[in-house]
Formats: C-alpha cells, sequence, structure tokens
C-alpha cells in the first residue's frame, strides 16, 4: 500500500511539473525542442530558410525563417534555428498576427492570463515598453509582456509583443501586430548575451 502511495504521488508530481513547462505548449502544432522536419520536408525548410532567412548583428549562432501559418490564429509563423543543425530543431517559436495596436493590447491582456494559469505560480509576469530597434528615429514601440521563472529573470520561456509602428513606417507598408513566442533557454541567453554585442 505504501509503494503504491509513493508512485502515485510520483506520477501526480511529474505530471504537475510537466504542465508548468513551456516546452509542452505548442504554436500551429510545434513545441520548443522538436525538429521542424516533423512539420514540413527538407526540401521545404531549405527553401523557406533561403527566402526568409534573417540573421543577428553580432553571431551567427541562430537564425530566423518564416512559414505562412496554416490557421487563422496567425499570419505567419517565426522559427529560430541553429546554424549547421541539420536535424532542423525548434529553439523558438513565434506566431505573428497584423492587428491594430488598440486590439492587440486587449488580445495580449487575455494571452497574458491565459499564460498565467497555464505556467503556474513558478513564474511571474511583466510588462513594460521599448523603442522598435528596426526603426532609428524611435517613434516604433514594442509593449512586450514577459514571462520568467521566478529564480531567473535572464529566461524569458513566453513573450506577447504588441507592435506600434510610427506613421513613417505605416507608409512603408508595415503593419501593427501581435507576436507570441517561446524561447528555449539556450535561445533566450543567446540574445541576452549574444546577439545585440
Amino acid at each position: 500500500m505504501k509503494l503504491l502511495l509513493i508512485l502515485i504521488l510520483t506520477f501526480s508530481f511529474q505530471t504537475l511539473c510537466k504542465a508548468n513547462d513551456i516546452r509542452d505548449f505548442q504554436i500551429e502544432g510545434m513545441n520548443l525542442g522538436n525538429s521542424l522536419l516533423d512539420h514540413y520536408s527538407e526540401k521545404i525548410i531549405k527553401k523557406r530558410i533561403k527566402l526568409t532567412k534573417q540573421a543577428f548583428p553580432s553571431s551567427d549562432k541562430f537564425f530566423r525563417t518564416y512559414f505562412k501559418s496554416k490557421s487563422k490564429e496567425y499570419d505567419f509563423i517565426g522559427i529560430h534555428l541553429k546554424k549547421n543543425d541539420f536535424q532542423y530543431i525548434i529553439y523558438s517559436i513565434s506566431g505573428q498576427k497584423n492587428m491594430t495596436f488598440s486590439k492587440c493590447k486587449k488580445k495580449s491582456e487575455s494571452i497574458e492570463n491565459e499564460l498565467k494559469n497555464i505556467l503556474g505560480e513558478n513564474y511571474k509576469s511583466k510588462a513594460r515598453e521599448v523603442k522598435h530597434t528596426h526603426d532609428k528615429t524611435g517613434k516604433s514601440i514594442n509593449l512586450e509582456i514577459y514571462f520568467t521563472p521566478i529564480d531567473n529573470d535572464d529566461f524569458w520561456p513566453a513573450l506577447i509583443t504588441c507592435t506600434n509602428w510610427s506613421k513613417k513606417y505605416e507608409k512603408k507598408n508595415f503593419f501593427d501586430n501581435l507576436s507570441v513566442s517561446l524561447n528555449s533557454e539556450d535561445f533566450s541567453n543567446f540574445m541576452f548575451y549574444e546577439a545585440y554585442k
């Protein structure tokens, strides 16, 4: 009887831990740590990389590529892959949807509440407003809500961003949008310490 109780508690604890793991959440059916080959052929992946590859200014350890969304939830899906990784492991995944900034702010609050319920008390959320790095005039902004483990502010496993482009960029067909990102710890460390040195 005691052994049975120990087994039940062990499996219950494992299930609880797993439920609070960002790797278990999906965007377009894709999880962090899985291979992109589970969703697309290598031929399609290579074609998308050739057409949409985006590098970082200070390091080429990771790069981003884009796919058109298969659902109505997002317009595009961004995937961060590691250089020379021919297993195409997903280190970060984001869904992007064009919408007005005001609509995005309402939607982001809803998503934040969902993530709070899912991630549980081991994570906290914070909000900040920053200038968009692409706009050197400083007039375009990102409103960000990011989640961190309670004991590690340098790891952002989830990030919700509302982008408000300036009028100048809107005239260039830049659209205000919502972005929801899931990040591995390896990729989060890269963004903090290597990507923009």
